[in-house]
């Protein structure tokens, strides 16, 4: 599924949710799998389904993909950033590059435990620039994350973007919850 300006604040140009969570029980149990149960292949197979996704509307040439960060206490105590999975198996399929832009600065809670509200004001000020990674401000920018409810992910991220002066930002959640 495409959609054009979702919050109406033109903070995310474009998102891209190929699935329906709450009515797709075995990718439910993938994204679980993926995420509380370790099981890194299965990002691989899900990256095919993003892939898909483009197909209707391609992203512009010389798009570099953006994981969404993790803290690096939850990216240690898990193992991997299971965007950063879907990023790297997304880049093999699309030969877009994979470039860690954003760095997670404040610790939040799981997006997962947390309302409406909790979750935008759970999410503002997380991101800083990765000072390691940068990249021409006119380069088409995807946001990788695996799953999207609020959008306060993708709108704390990309408005972090925008404040370093990243103007062509798109994004992509396997699936919208």
């Amino acid at each position: 599924m495409y959609k054009k300006n979702p919050l109406d604040d033109n903070s995310i140009q474009t998102l891209y949710t190929p699935c329906d969570y709450h009515s797709n029980k075995a990718l439910q149990k993938a994204l679980h799998g993926l995420k509380y149960n370790y099981y890194k292949d299965v990002a691989k197979p899900l990256a095919k389904i993003l892939q898909k996704s483009f197909l209707s509307n391609p992203p512009p040439p010389k798009t570099h993909l953006v994981p969404i960060p993790l803290h690096k206490k939850r990216e240690t105590f898990r193992g991997f950033n299971q965007a950063r999975l879907l990023a790297d198996y997304l880049s093999k399929l699309t030969k877009y590059p994979v470039t860690e832009l954003l760095k997670r600065e404040i610790n939040t809670a799981s997006q997962a435990t947390l309302n409406r509200k909790q979750r935008l004001l759970n999410m503002k000020n997380a991101f800083i620039l990765n000072n390691n990674s940068i990249l021409d401000k006119n380069t088409p920018i995807m946001l990788i994350d695996d799953v999207c409810t609020t959008l306060s992910t993708f709108k704390s991220a990309t408005q972090t973007l925008q404040k370093h002066g990243y103007k062509i930002i798109l994004s992509v959640a396997l699936t919208q919850a």
